[in-house]
């Protein structure tokens, strides 16, 4: 099957979320019953696929995010540990929070942590996948059997195997050499086709079935997710690493990135729950608080800014004093140029985590550049630069140069305002 273009793969999954596709035809029936099953919330062909609330195991593995996204980090990890080696979705949420942690702290053990986790959650969830041996796929091809609809755990488990090897491939990425991008950009590819073929076979459609699939928010929004990952990470990529991308066959679009992780949380706010929410979120702040502060023109950077509060003033709904978002608050304040108000958040951050000590270590190196263009330099020493350089012990020596540089410039140029508004 050729691959689809990225515009009408989101168009697809769009129908599927409505439960109806443009263009298709109803033999046998006149306009008015074809306008009814139109419109019908049970949706078309062999997959009557409707978006339902999450429901069993999937608010369960929501249940253990949320100890994650509140701070009870210690606590996260042993709900889902439970289950690690049986049940595929949280052995993935096992693998996300390990992801989450890798990617803020960039520290080696915890990048081989996650990606054992990632190992084992893509070996279990191929298990419950429901895919054809090779015998049985030539079979199928030779007598022209039509594939059966999916099952809600087949589907949750296809969407598990491509996520987790698309995020275990952007920790691969972070070896900082040629051979590890490549070998990242391969494994993305191969999770790129497992996303195809999920598009394919929920969007497939045979009228003359009556099978029914309903796909859960969180099923639906996953796709949605690795869709939008996938896109906006290869768009954001120096240029020379673009050119070798594209030699792979890949062709980014950040627009469509950006709305395909928006359109995470709009499920979330239409049907309750969406466990993959708070990482969309997560995501879309990396791109417009993280990012921004090293690439970004200064004509764009108020949308950045009005963008990521939409989304922090969201999220600390659900997630009141989350250390994950209170640490974005504070490089968005930073970005404001607000610096009284970046050391609050920081400080703040730090006295609501008390089992994270790494992310502890990353706002005191924050706090060590805001304290010093606030003039403050006995606070600026001491215990947090013993504490950064802790921190940056572990950070690879590229995304340190990149942040030092990046921190040290923009506190230079805010210093003075800075100043200005702690004499008034």
């Amino acid at each position: 099957m050729e691959e689809l273009a990225e515009e009408e793969m989101l168009k697809k999954i769009e129908e599927v979320e409505k439960g109806g596709f443009e263009g298709d035809v109803y033999p046998d029936s006149d306009d008015e019953e074809a306008d009814e099953k139109r419109t019908s919330s049970a949706g078309l062909g062999h997959h009557t696929v409707q978006c339902v609330p999450d429901e069993g195991e999937h608010r369960a593995a929501h249940e253990g995010l949320h100890l994650f996204f509140t701070n009870r980090f210690e606590e996260a990890d042993a709900f889902f540990q439970q289950r690690q080696e049986t049940n595929p979705l949280h052995s993935t949420c096992y693998g996300m929070v390990g992801f989450i942690r890798a990617i803020f702290t960039f520290e080696p053990d915890q990048i081989q942590e996650a990606r054992k986790r990632l190992a084992v959650a893509h070996q279990l969830a191929k298990k419950h996948a429901g895919y054809d041996s090779t015998l049985g796929s030539l079979a199928k091809m030779v007598s022209f059997r039509k594939a059966k609809p999916l099952t809600q755990e087949q589907l949750s488990s296809r969407l598990n195997v491509a996520e987790t090897k698309l995020i275990d491939s952007v920790l691969v990425c972070l070896g900082e050499n040629v051979s590890s991008l490549v070998q990242g950009g391969l494994g993305a590819k191969w999770a790129w086709h497992r996303y195809d073929e999920l598009v394919s076979q929920v969007h497939s459609s045979d009228p003359r079935s009556t099978g029914q699939v309903a796909v859960c928010a969180s099923d639906l929004g996953g796709i949605y997710y690795g869709f939008g990952v996938f896109n906006l990470l290869l768009s954001i990529l120096p240029r020379r690493v673009v050119r070798l991308v594209q030699l792979l066959g890949f062709k980014a679009d950040r627009d469509v990135g950006l709305e395909s992780l928006n359109k995470v949380n709009d499920l979330a706010r239409e049907h309750g729950g969406g466990m993959r929410a708070p990482m969309a979120s997560l995501m879309l702040l990396g791109y417009h608080v993280m990012a921004s502060a090293f690439f970004t023109v200064p004509e764009e950077l108020p949308t950045h800014i009005r963008l990521a509060t939409a989304i922090l003033d969201e999220e600390f709904k659900r997630f009141p004093d989350s250390a994950l978002f209170l640490f974005n608050q504070g490089r968005l304040d930073r970005l404001k140029g607000d610096g009284t108000a970046a050391v609050r958040s920081f400080e703040r951050c730090m006295e609501v985590n008390s089992e994270w000590s790494q992310l502890k270590h990353l706002c005191h190196y924050e706090l060590g550049w805001g304290t010093m263009a606030q003039g403050k330099w006995g606070v600026s020493r001491g215990e947090r630069v013993s504490a950064a350089r802790r921190c940056s012990a572990r950070i690879p020596m590229t995304a340190l140069s990149a942040l030092s540089q990046s921190t040290g410039r923009f506190w230079k140029e805010r210093a003075g305002g800075v100043q200005l508004s702690m004499s008034t």
